[in-house]
């Protein structure tokens, strides 16, 4: 049996593969390797699995962006296993390309971006957090609507609602509580609501994206996007990226199935 998971700080999906190709696919809460401890890993881990004891594992997760966490989580599964852990950069990669080259996009909570040879990541533009970069990301559009919200008044009332929190309490919660990028990014559904009040600004907020990837990469090319983000604003994103010279191949909502493809050599 293997083990595919694609694990998110939000939710870890797993699928799990028989000797013979049938395939069933779970999930169970949200894993970042680089916040967790060795004890906290193997107690998730051994929650997840349960009885399962799998021949191989793929790991592709959130945190995993060293080789000393990625050695970390394969030490945290039960033993017997063959373990392979890398990040969800490269797992997007290959579940949107296989082993075919490409420039692969995340947009979800955060984004991230990487040029893919078919079998490793050869270029990745840092995506600096959501304070510094995570351009097109769930928190980067949530960072861009509190600044419009409360540098223009437009949308104010509707906003404080959808929350049910003042300007004082948006505040507090974005500078003193934990996890800001992931309230940042639960703004989406707000400004999916409000779309079409909202054009420029998602205009704008895709455009940086682009502009961005045309700048580090030094090339315009086809390229394909992984994310809910990006499943949910697919006709902008598509028109945004026309205008900085690329073209959208095709876009996914999560990793799994093209991973489930990869790791069963459908490709």
């Amino acid at each position: 049996m293997k083990i595919i998971a694609d694990a998110g700080s939000t939710k870890v999906q797993w699928a799990t593969i028989e000797d013979d190709g049938s395939v069933r696919i779970f999930e169970t809460p949200g894993i970042n390797a680089l916040m967790l401890s060795d004890h906290e890993l193997s107690a998730a881990f051994a929650d997840a699995l349960g009885p399962l004891r799998p021949d191989e594992i793929f790991y592709y997760g959130a945190g995993c962006v060293s080789p000393d966490v990625c050695s970390k989580v394969a030490s945290a599964f039960p033993a017997g296993a063959c373990v392979e852990v890398a990040s969800d950069m490269l797992g997007a990669a290959r579940a949107l390309f296989g082993s075919k080259p490409g420039l692969a996009l995340i947009l979800g909570t955060g984004s991230n971006s990487a040029l893919y040879n078919g079998r490793e990541l050869t270029s990745n533009m840092p995506p600096l957090g959501f304070i510094l970069g995570d351009e097109g990301s769930g928190a980067s559009f949530g960072k861009r609507l509190l600044r419009l919200v409360y540098r223009t008044g437009k949308l104010r009332p509707e906003l404080e609602r959808f929350l049910g929190m003042t300007y004082a309490e948006i505040l507090e919660r974005v500078y003193r509580r934990p996890a800001a990028n992931a309230f940042l990014a639960s703004l989406m559904p707000f400004i999916l609501d409000h779309a079409e009040h909202l054009s420029d600004l998602i205009g704008e907020e895709l455009d940086s994206l682009f502009a961005a990837m045309s700048n580090y990469y030094k090339l315009t090319q086809r390229l394909s996007v992984i994310g809910g983000v990006a499943k949910a604003l697919a006709p902008q994103l598509i028109a945004a990226a026309s205008l900085r010279g690329f073209t959208i191949e095709q876009i996914q909502e999560r990793p799994i199935s093209g991973l489930i493809a990869y790791h069963n050599h459908d490709r």
